[in-house]
Formats: structure tokens, C-alpha cells, sequence
């Protein structure tokens, strides 16, 4: 019987130990496990921290950029106002330019008037003649007369003072004259084919230099070789005068007109 009893609380005891070795092995289990959880919450934690320090970050760049916004929309506000004041300066001005516009076109329009109505006196007041040459001597309608500062002449075209000027700035080409220079006493248009020759100005002062004539910058100009051809034929004459006459529109008031008349052009040739 004690036999018996000691082996039966011999099982007993190796049932005990059995379970407490289980119940060893479980703790173990649940300390490891606690472990992990304990290293996996550090992490956890760790990751919030760097989540956290983010968030931080980008909230203080998303200040900044704001506050960026912020002072651009402000400059674009004053860009604004300062796009509105120029808008209203130049509205003022556009205003200004309009009334400035109907003022000279008012003047204009006056002025129109004005020489209309003086072209209308002037031509009421015309010569009974015609023309009026330098001298203040009228002309008939055709008549010529010489001018002294050219090799031409002048033509009364009309009673209302127009005048053609017939003139040559040059000799004939076929000439051969060995200046440009043209004679301004010689009558026109022999003068457009006769060679002259120069003279200083200072050494001909006082002297009469027969055959002074014009052209060229060197002064006036002396006649001085005959054309070698037959120069006062009808032929010739008459087409030199075809070649070299230039023609004008009216007087000018510089001394190269004949005063013909008040409605006169000036658009007269340059001096030669």
C-alpha cells in the first residue's frame, strides 16, 4: 500500500512538473512575444517621431510658401493699381489728344478757308495783262522777256500771272566746251551753245568784264570761244532750244522770278 501511494504521488509529482514545465515553456513564449511587441511598438514609436518631424517640415514649408502667396498677391495688387491710375492717364490723355485733334482741325479747316478765299481775292485782283516781270512792267500773254541771272527768259502763259521759264544750266554737249559754264548776256538760246570761260570773281571787281556770264562755282563766266559750228542756223537753233530748255511752274521770290503774278509756284530750277 505505501508502495503504491508513493508511486501514485510519484505520478502526481511528474504530472506537476510536466505542467509547470508547460506552463515555463508558455511564459518563455509569452515574454518573447512581449518582447516583439515591446521592439515593434519602439519602431512604431520611432516612426511616429519621424512622421511628426515631417509634418513639422512640411508645415513650415507650407507657412512659407504662404506667406509668398501672400506678398505676391500683394505686389500684384499694387500692379494693379498702378495699371489702373495709368489706365486713367491715359484716358485723360487720349481725351487731351481728341480735343487737341478737333482744335487743329478747326485751324486747319479755317486756314483752308483762309487761303481759299485769299486765292480768290488774288485771282479777282489779276493784271489786266497778264503777268509782271522783275522790273514791275507788265507783260502781255506771250511775251518774253530775258533773265538777267540765267541763260533763259520768261513767258507770260495766262491773265491769271502763271510764266514759263525757259532756261539751260549747261552748254550743248556736242559743244565740247571745256567748262559747264553758260553766258548770261548772250540771248537765249544761242547762249545754251556757246562756250565762255571762268573768271575770279575778286580780279574781275570793278572791271567790265564784256561777256561775263553765269554758272559754275567759280563765279561768273566771260564769253570768250565761238562755237565752232554754224551756231546761229534755224537747225541748230532750233534744237538746241528742244534739247536743253527746262521748264517751271512759276517764280519764285528769291530774285530768279519775273513777279508773274499773284498765283505763282516756286518751283523754279537752281541757279546755275
Amino acid at each position: 500500500m505505501v508502495v503504491q501511494q508513493l508511486e501514485h504521488e510519484v505520478q502526481e509529482a511528474n504530472a506537476v512538473v510536466e505542467e509547470e514545465s508547460v506552463s515555463v515553456q508558455n511564459t518563455e513564449n509569452n515574454m518573447n512575444a512581449a518582447v516583439d511587441a515591446a521592439r515593434a511598438a519602439t519602431q512604431q514609436f520611432e516612426a511616429l517621431t519621424a512622421l511628426q518631424k515631417t509634418f513639422k517640415d512640411n508645415l513650415s514649408n507650407i507657412q512659407t510658401v504662404a506667406m509668398g502667396s501672400q506678398q505676391e498677391m500683394t505686389a500684384k495688387v499694387q500692379l494693379l493699381e498702378a495699371a489702373r491710375n495709368r489706365l486713367a492717364t491715359l484716358q485723360k490723355q487720349l481725351l487731351n489728344a481728341r480735343d487737341d485733334y478737333e482744335k487743329t482741325k478747326q485751324a486747319a479747316y479755317k486756314a483752308a478757308c483762309a487761303a481759299v478765299e485769299a486765292k480768290q481775292k488774288a485771282s479777282s485782283t489779276s493784271l489786266e495783262n497778264g503777268c509782271k516781270s522783275k522790273e514791275g512792267a507788265e507783260m502781255k500773254v506771250g511775251e518774253v522777256v530775258d533773265d538777267p541771272l540765267t541763260c533763259g527768259v520768261f513767258v507770260c502763259q495766262n491773265v491769271d500771272g502763271d510764266a514759263l521759264i525757259h532756261y539751260c544750266q549747261k552748254p550743248a554737249p556736242f559743244e565740247n566746251c571745256l567748262t559747264d559754264g553758260v553766258s548770261t548776256i548772250t540771248p537765249f538760246p544761242e547762249c545754251c551753245w556757246k562756250c565762255v570761260n571762268y573768271i575770279e570773281c575778286d580780279a574781275a571787281a570793278g572791271n567790265d568784264a564784256g561777256g561775263a556770264g553765269g554758272g559754275g562755282d567759280a563765279g561768273r563766266a566771260a564769253a570768250g570761244l565761238p562755237p565752232p559750228g554754224d551756231a546761229g542756223g534755224g537747225d541748230a537753233a532750233g534744237g538746241a532750244d528742244a534739247y536743253f530748255r527746262a521748264f517751271a511752274d512759276a517764280a519764285d521770290n528769291q530774285g530768279r522770278d519775273a513777279n508773274a503774278g499773284e498765283g505763282a509756284d516756286d518751283n523754279l530750277p537752281p541757279k546755275t
